[in-house]
């Protein structure tokens, strides 16, 4: 055997091995070669190896004549199939567009927003009792300092006095209503 077919062959496993250890990109036109052996033969790296026989590139991975190529099947021939194989599924898995990527349903949307909600509501309560708090227990604010965070925390109640307060709401009595379901 010829040392350029050696070395052609070294060269395909090493480029192998190289795009598997991410090493390598393979271009478009490498990837679509990869799908068997018969056009993996007829690819051409430049700089690297060329074309080769389909016949020569088994018979001589099937004689484990290549050097420096360890594998863990029973050939060469064996590995090298392997390794096109593996490489080959890889890139050609469809990659998913955003059509498939799926979108949560409404009800999981809006479990979401009213997630969103309540912690803004608690932060925003946390923040207003913080104020308060400073504004009745700090006794060395400047008195201007001290009517900034009283008008403020007016304003803020004011525009937000819909948000409920994260305390207990005052119970209400409890009375019994008629009506309902007759069928006992």
């Amino acid at each position: 055997m010829r040392t350029s077919t050696i070395n052609n062959i070294s060269q395909r496993f090493t480029w192998l091995k190289g795009i598997l250890a991410g090493e390598i990109v393979a271009s478009e036109s490498h990837k679509q070669k990869l799908s068997d052996m018969r056009t993996f033969c007829e690819l051409e790296v430049s700089g690297l190896f060329g074309r080769v026989s389909y016949n020569t590139l088994k018979t001589s991975c099937l004689r484990n004549a290549i050097p420096g190529v360890r594998f863990d099947e029973t050939t060469q021939w064996d590995h090298i199939i392997e390794l096109r194989k593996r490489i080959y599924e890889v890139y050609s898995k469809p990659k998913p567009s955003a059509k498939d990527i799926s979108k949560p349903n409404e009800k999981v949307r809006i479990d979401a927003a009213f997630n969103q909600a309540q912690l803004s509501s608690i932060a925003y309560l946390e923040m207003f009792r913080f104020l308060r708090g400073i504004l009745e227990s700090e006794n060395n604010l400047p008195e201007a300092m001290k009517q900034q965070i009283s008008n403020f925390l007016y304003e803020s109640s004011q525009k937000f006095e819909t948000i409920t307060s994260f305390d207990p709401a005052p119970h209400k009595k409890w009375s019994i209503i008629k009506g309902g379901r007759t069928d006992g």
